[in-house]
């Protein structure tokens, strides 16, 4: 399961060999934003004929589909185009356009649909919209298999290498800037890009860099009264920023809301933040208690699928993720019953969606990328879906995580400025676990047992049920505490 390496040099040097990767591989700094790409012109253009007509922008629930609607929204106020936008229900409505939207849109006077984050295979409502004779412009980084005969879209697929990776909200940043220069555009999109797990090259880890750059040196109230700070790390965004606006969607919340809010002015979105908090704290309890039966329903299959009717559908690609980590193998969770909804999550590698698409006449609906799908299916042909796990076997390359074993006078300043000096980490480029050895560490006991490794780390244990009186290596991840400024501290994963 794990692979321990001595760290035989300096340790930012040994996590880039790990990786595979040298320093020159995460260089942003001659970095140049190239808005001249063909399919960015192209759409430029369209939106810039179709200027005097009425758009109708239909989003997606996730903060890369609000982190577009907010971008996009920002440019069309500033050139003067009218425009509304629109982003379905993740319970009631699922995923996407449908031809319900669209024959809103017709009904309602708007004569061009702008679908982002969506859009790519929704061919139904495409095919409505061309029948009613509405434009339609799509900006979309999911998988397709054939591009859509639309009147502009915006893909990885059709733009440069350094930009293949990108997610909607990076896509729109782009488009965005093609007109005008916009620094909470780049912020929106690197949140965006951190949140959909892109990789962390290129066009990406310019936007998330530059995006926190700009968070540091500007001033941005309405992420600031998100994440209850003025001065930020990669971890303020991934636990307090981006959590909060996933959880509106989650929990049953209209997401409508969150694209508002990103567009209200400071005295406007004050009002909203502690209704956000609140909801956030919902899905942290919901989380937990779904996790824990979730955990209870694990099998031995290659592909696991895990159904309740208890699970919370907003929840599923969480609970999904986590057990995915865990158990190294794909799964599927769904919640529901007559029809079945949740999502898929897949482990190392291994491209589920190209996976699942051998089987997606079984599904209501199928969507999504490599490493994450979406799915709906009615309860009678789950066992078809089984059925086609076992005749299809899974093949994922065995991966033991790579452990990095450092001496305790290891666990310093000096070390943890080297790890910070290569991030981003993500997809792609993931942070190393550390490990030491069992040498001369004090037990602390307490509600949290801690391990005292040094006079300015502690180590932490959360899960109690892992605690061992005997074991060799403390496995975790070391950061700077965020409770005493100048100490550090080591949360511990695992105890072998």
């Amino acid at each position: 399961m794990y692979r321990f390496i001595e760290c035989d040099r300096a340790v930012d040097e040994k996590i880039l060999e790990v990786n595979g990767l040298n320093r020159s591989d995460l260089l942003i700094d001659d970095f140049i934003v190239n808005t001249d790409q063909k399919c960015i012109q192209d759409f430029k253009k369209k939106i810039l004929e179709f200027k005097d007509e009425n758009f109708f922008i239909v989003g997606d629930y996730d903060y890369d589909g609000i982190s577009a609607v907010t971008i996009i929204s920002r440019l069309f106020a500033r050139l003067g185009i009218r425009h509304n936008f629109y982003i379905p229900s993740r319970i009631k409505e699922g995923y996407g356009i449908n031809t319900e939207m669209v024959e809103r849109a017709k009904k309602y006077d708007f004569t061009v649909i702008l679908t982002l984050d969506n859009g790519i295979v929704a061919h139904e409502a495409i095919n409505r919209a061309k029948e009613l004779g509405l434009k339609f412009m799509i900006v979309d980084h999911h998988e397709y298999n054939k591009l859509p005969d639309v009147d502009a879209v915006v893909h990885p697929s059709l733009l440069e290498k350094e930009y293949e990776d990108a997610c909607t909200g990076g896509l729109s940043c782009l488009i965005s800037k093609a007109f005008i220069e916009d620094d909470f555009a780049v912020v929106m999109a690197g949140c965006a890009t951190m949140a959909d797990m892109s990789k962390v090259f290129g066009y990406n880890r310019y936007l998330i860099q530059k995006g926190l750059e700009q968070l540091n040196n500007g001033s941005y109230s309405l992420i600031n009264m998100l994440a209850k700070t003025r001065t930020y790390d990669y971890y303020d965004l991934s636990f307090n920023v981006i959590p909060k606006v996933n959880a509106i969607s989650r929990m049953g919340y209209s997401a409508n809301m969150m694209a508002s809010y990103f567009l209200k002015s400071t005295k406007e979105a004050m009002s909203m933040v502690d209704g956000i908090d609140k909801v956030n704290e919902e899905r942290k309890q919901c989380s937990k208690e779904m996790l824990k039966l979730a955990d209870k329903l694990v099998n031995d299959d290659e592909v696991m699928v895990i159904t309740d009717e208890s699970f919370k559908e907003g929840l599923c690609g969480i609970a999904a993720g986590r057990l995915s980590d865990k158990y190294m193998r794909p799964v599927i969770v769904l919640s529901g019953d007559s029809i079945l909804k949740g999502s898929g999550r897949s482990y190392g590698e291994f491209n589920f969606y190209e996976y699942l698409s051998g089987c997606k006449e079984l599904f209501n609906n199928f969507g999504g990328h490599d490493k994450a799908v979406g799915l709906s299916i009615e309860k009678d042909k789950l066992e078809k879906l089984k059925e086609y796990i076992k005749n299809n076997p899974v093949v994922i390359e065995e991966c033991s995580k790579d452990v990095l074993l450092i001496d305790k006078d290891m666990f310093n300043m000096d070390t943890i400025e080297l790890m910070e000096s290569l991030e981003p980490y993500g997809s792609g480029f993931k942070p190393i676990l550390i490990a030491v050895r069992n040498k001369n560490i004090d037990f602390i006991d307490g509600t949290y047992p801690k391990f005292r490794i040094n006079d300015i780390c502690d180590a932490i244990l959360f899960d109690r049920s892992k605690l061992k009186d005997d074991f060799n290596y403390l496995i975790g991840r070391l950061e700077r505490s965020r409770y005493k400024k100048g100490t550090l501290s080591f949360v511990i994963e695992d105890i072998v």
